[in-house]
């Protein structure tokens, strides 16, 4: 008998191998032999064995993109810096005010209660010898001024100022204020929240002058402008359904607001401690979008629970 294998057949024609001398062969073992290379081996039951390479189609057409996720909602907590001037500017020739630097914040830009504005200043006493008086505002209201004379021993000055709204024409502010010799501190004050009254819908520049008895005697090496977010939400403008942020009962109070954080929204669905309530035409709750306000109606709130759900723009 040769060693070649020329014919199939037997119970099944896939797995049965019929020999020269037509006795039924079967398949022993499958050996798949990757890594080393890229075949596998068959062994049958009367010894012979064949190797075989894999074989690979040709690569399918890509996939189609995905659809598009619903858009992400604005306004969240948080931080940008709006303004950093790091460029050194010198009082020159004058021995008056002299504004060294200065940052306009758009009108409107606190528009939320809550919102707030830093900065930080830096001024550089460069002789040592002049009589000092720094003058920093917001919107034409003065918030720092402070005296260095020579006997002072004073090289550098910084200010971090923060402003807070809390009204559209009413805010506090706080000052913190730390004179340097090198990198010694030798004093540090900080203000108590002090009322101001900038109109928030109106640009408010921020300026950082100074007045120094002798020319060309300040540096002022930095103004850092940092707006902090705080509270309103931005719907998406695209009619997507969208979370909105859970927020929990009070025992007693039926009505809640805000809830979206914007009026004209629509809540799809209401979710009472996980648990899906009826629409809002089954009497249980109902939501009045030119307020933001959510009221339970026939459900009595008598625990603290989590209110959660969906809603479109």
């Amino acid at each position: 008998m040769n060693n070649a294998i020329p014919c199939v057949g037997g119970n099944n024609a896939i797995l049965e191998i019929i020999n020269n001398d037509c006795n039924c062969v079967g398949i022993a073992s499958v050996t798949d032999n990757r890594p080393q290379s890229n075949t596998f081996t068959i062994v049958y039951t009367n010894g012979q064995s064949q190797s075989f390479p894999f074989l690979q189609g040709n690569t399918g057409p890509a996939g189609g993109i995905g659809p598009v996720g619903p858009a992400g909602q604005n306004g969240s907590n948080g931080a940008a810096i709006l303004y950093n001037d790091l460029t050194v500017t010198n009082n020159g020739s004058s021995t008056s005010l002299t504004t060294l630097k200065s940052y306009s914040v758009g009108a409107n830009l606190l528009s939320v209660n809550g919102s707030e504005v830093r900065f930080r200043v830096q001024y550089e006493d460069l002789n040592g010898d002049a009589t000092i008086v720094t003058n920093i505002s917001f919107g034409g209201i003065q918030l720092a001024s402070d005296t260095i004379t020579p006997t002072d021993s004073i090289s550098d000055f910084h200010y971090d100022i923060t402003i807070v709204r809390t009204g559209p024409a009413a805010g506090f502010a706080i000052v913190t204020s730390k004179t340097m010799n090198g990198n010694v501190v030798v004093k540090q004050h900080e203000t108590a929240p002090f009322a101001i009254t900038p109109i928030f819908s109106s640009t408010n520049n921020i300026v950082v002058a100074v007045t120094a008895d002798i020319a060309s005697s300040v540096n002022s090496r930095q103004l850092e402008v940092v707006y902090y977010q705080f509270g309103t939400i931005t719907p998406a403008s695209n009619g997507a359904e969208q979370s909105f942020t859970a927020q929990q009962t009070v025992s007693g109070q039926q009505a809640y607001t805000p809830v979206l954080g914007f009026n004209g929204g629509t809540i799809k669905q209401l979710y009472l401690d996980g648990n899906l309530l009826a629409p809002t035409g089954a009497g249980q709750w109902s939501y009045d979008n030119t307020t933001d306000t959510l009221t339970f109606n026939s459900i009595t709130i008598t625990s603290v629970q989590w209110i959660q759900g969906t809603y479109t723009a």
